[in-house]
């Protein structure tokens, strides 16, 4: 429901035509699947480095080996999110792209005072 309800007003806010709402959407979803890989692997590893914290004696190189893993997840995720949202540019103009930027972050703090006052 909250994924329709931020297409709905990103098509508003962004004055989208079709063509634009047509290309955008898909590359926006492949941007929060990205994103919720993303924090899928980070948050198993952090619970893998949790699980090493507690055994005795510590395993130093397999700790170190899951912050590379940290590490590189992050990198590639970010590689990736800039990929997407370079192709945004493509399909946006620059007054639409300064309006999505100004939208993401304000979509995010009503939704957040929203599901806090329900």
């Amino acid at each position: 429901m909250i994924e329709a309800i931020k297409i709905w007003k990103m098509t508003e806010a962004l004055n989208l035509d079709e063509d634009q709402a047509a290309k955008l959407f898909p590359k926006l979803a492949q941007l929060e699947a990205s994103r919720r890989e993303f924090q899928r692997r980070q948050r198993l590893l952090r619970n893998e480095m949790a699980e090493l914290l507690k055994q005795r004696p510590l395993r130093d190189e397999e700790i170190k080996t899951r912050l590379d893993q940290l590490d590189r997840a992050e990198t590639d995720f970010r590689g990736h999110e800039q990929a997407i949202r370079g192709g945004l540019r493509s399909i946006l103009s620059p007054e639409q792209q300064a309006r999505f930027a100004l939208f993401e972050d304000r979509f995010e703090t009503e939704m957040r005072s929203v599901i806090y006052d329900l």
